[in-house]
């Protein structure tokens, strides 16, 4: 069973945006799944590289269709503010792991819960009325 299930509730409008983010429910269900089967000293720098990568990739593409479809330039300024501060946390996460902070296993799947599902549901909402008022 998924730790993070897909749902309409998800859905922004957009399909690049929508596939990108079900990827990332994907990555935060995977790494759910491993936390049973792997060890913590590869899982975390698994996940968090492959995060890393993935969300560089995604939020670029997401700022760039949010510039194509004529989003207000303020919102987007916000929204890559935004975006600047996931990274970061990423990068905090990542850190703390190499200390040596093994609790931070259990920050790794916090983050992923938290930053995608309320991430997707408030802050990328936003775009998808802004779709539907086009």
């Amino acid at each position: 069973m998924d730790f993070i299930t897909w749902c309409g509730l998800f859905k922004i409008g957009h399909p690049i945006i929508d596939e990108q983010h079900q990827k990332l429910i994907k990555i935060a269900n995977k790494f759910h799944a491993d936390m049973q089967s792997r060890e913590k000293e590869l899982l975390i720098p698994d996940t968090l590289n492959n995060l890393i990568k993935y969300v560089e990739f995604h939020f670029d593409e997401e700022i760039k269709i949010f510039q194509k479809k004529g989003y207000p330039e303020v919102e987007i300024t916000r929204h890559s503010e935004i975006h600047e501060n996931i990274v970061k946390d990423i990068f905090k996460l990542n850190e703390r792991f190499s200390e040596g902070k093994y609790d931070s296993i259990h920050e790794v799947e916090r983050f992923l819960t938290d930053w995608i599902v309320l991430h997707i549901l408030q802050e990328d909402m936003k775009f998808k009325y802004h779709l539907k008022n086009r």
